[in-house]
């Protein structure tokens, strides 16, 4: 992974390799060090090009949740939530292995990678943090 480069890969297939491979990288921008996700060809912040992957801290506070509606034969309803993460960005994913009545706005929660309804490819997903 760490051979690719911009020129010779983009960044949302760079971002989904490294997903593929057991690892949650972003990106910053070199110019302004902000943390730039989704990943994208230009910072949004001052238009820099260069970027260094880095593994976020992987915590953050929940920010919205979004409880989708689900059978029980299909695993129940589930908890979609956007996190404003510690490393100063704001993502979209799912609550893993707690029932959406649990999951609440202002809860510190912390990342991990897993395989969701058959799929091949990890997800970042999200869990609690226990004992703050």
């Amino acid at each position: 992974m760490s051979s690719l480069t911009p020129k010779d890969h983009g960044v949302q297939a760079r971002y989904f390799d490294y997903l593929a491979s057991g690892q949650w990288r972003i990106p910053v921008c070199t110019d302004c060090s902000k943390s730039v996700f989704f990943p994208r060809q230009i910072c949004p912040n001052c238009g820099g090009v260069n970027f260094l992957w880095i593994t976020p801290k992987g915590t953050g506070t929940i920010y919205s949740k979004s409880v989708i509606p689900g059978s029980e034969k299909n695993g129940g309803a589930y908890c979609i939530v956007l996190v404003d993460m510690d490393d100063g960005f704001r993502m979209m994913s799912r609550m893993h292995n707690l029932p959406p009545e649990e999951t609440y706005i202002g809860m510190r929660v912390k990342s991990l990678l897993a395989c969701l309804d058959g799929m091949a490819q990890p997800q970042v997903l999200f869990e609690p943090i226990i004992g703050i």
